[in-house]
């Protein structure tokens, strides 16, 4: 006997029992690890895509045809059997559109959340109106200490005869943007 009270012929099996247990432990350890590397990798190069699309001056209004976009110049009914054959072979197509789409809602909302509109500013329809509304704007924030904007222009309208476009003002941030809606109405009573 030995000293732990058992039988060397029956301590065998148990240590090839712990032996392959460590041995699965360690195969799982690695195939864990190996996922972990490929999560990581692909955590990385979705960092770097949406930091591309977020510091990208391009528009990303691609009229991709998997794209559900109210303004897209393709037309369903005349599409082309050719690519409705190719999105039922390949559905990593249909996850690539879902991404792209994703990408390129979240580009318009980034836009969107600098912007602030304002409506029912002196409008007389000519090419030079976005240039004087710049000026209005930047005497306002100048005089009233409200944030810089970037930019400064009216919307196209459809109706021709609509008496003021309403005029967008963009800014850096969302932060500017939400701290001059806030003060617009009291800069404009100082005036």
């Amino acid at each position: 006997m030995s000293e732990n009270g058992g039988s060397p012929s029956q301590s065998t099996p148990i240590i090839m029992s712990l032996l392959e247990r460590v041995s699965k432990l360690e195969t799982a350890f690695s195939e864990l690890t190996a996922a972990n590397a490929i999560l990581v990798e692909t955590n990385a190069k979705n960092e770097r895509i949406i930091n591309d699309l977020r510091n990208s001056s391009a528009p990303y209004d691609l009229h991709f045809p998997a794209l559900s976009n109210a303004n897209s110049t393709v037309n369903i009914k005349k599409s082309c059997p050719l690519y409705r054959d190719i999105c039922k072979n390949t559905p990593l197509l249909g996850k690539v559109s879902a991404q792209l789409k994703l990408a390129n809602d979240f580009r318009q909302l980034e836009k969107k959340c600098c912007l602030a509109v304002i409506e029912g500013l002196a409008d007389d329809k000519s090419d030079q109106q976005s240039d004087k509304d710049k000026y209005f704007i930047d005497a306002l924030t100048d005089a009233c200490s409200l944030p810089k904007h970037i930019e400064t222009f009216r919307v196209k309208c459809r109706n021709p005869d609509i008496n003021a476009r309403p005029t967008k003002v963009r800014f850096e941030c969302q932060k500017d943007r939400d701290n001059f809606i806030r003060n617009f109405s009291k800069a404009l009573r100082v005036i």
